[in-house]
């Protein structure tokens, strides 16, 4: 009587390993999880530049204030639709003079583009940082002294009067007019 083992193969040799659909599947499940890690990385990183953003901007606004405080004035500025490159490179000459309390700002500090004749100050997106002197736009109250500088965000569009939108600014959007 011819008894076999359990198990017992017919004198091949049984090789053990995946086979295709245990592979696929495997596969699957790691594209999924570096999908999630992907987004979630993503996200942190952009959280990241708008904080990097905000505490710049705050920097820029106290140097800003400091120039103020000897001038009795803001920086020259753009008006709106030169906000971005004529009001941003006169702001930067005027952060950098030396004399009175100046420089207000260190280079060193600044993201700087553009090209060495127009620099320019740039967000955590390297997009030019819009700035506007008081006398460039409607203030309420009128005589309210101020400026407005801003960051077109990530979406890298330039609507800061708008509530919705992602730019990031030194004002508060609920109000008409700058902090």
């Amino acid at each position: 009587m011819n008894h076999r083992k359990f198990g017992a193969h017919n004198g091949r040799r049984s090789a053990r390993g995946f086979t295709l659909v245990e592979l696929l599947v495997v596969i699957a499940i790691i594209g999924i999880l570096a999908s999630l890690i992907l987004g979630g990385l993503m996200i942190a990183k952009t959280s990241a530049n708008k904080t990097r953003t905000k505490a710049y901007i705050t920097n820029i606004g106290l140097a800003i204030d400091g120039y103020e405080n000897d001038y009795h004035d803001y920086p020259r500025g753009g008006k709106e639709d030169d906000a971005f490159a004529a009001g941003n490179a006169s702001m930067y000459k005027d952060l950098l003079k030396e004399d009175k309390s100046g420089p207000y700002v260190k280079a060193k500090d600044l993201n700087i583009g553009g090209d060495p004749e127009f620099k320019l100050l740039l967000d955590a997106w390297n997009m030019p940082l819009g700035y506007m002197h008081h006398k460039a736009y409607d203030r309420t109250p009128p005589n309210k002294k101020t400026y407005r500088l801003w960051s077109m965000g990530p979406d890298k569009v330039n609507d800061p009067l708008t509530k919705s939108s992602d730019d990031i600014v030194n004002w508060n959007k609920n109000e008409e007019s700058p902090e």
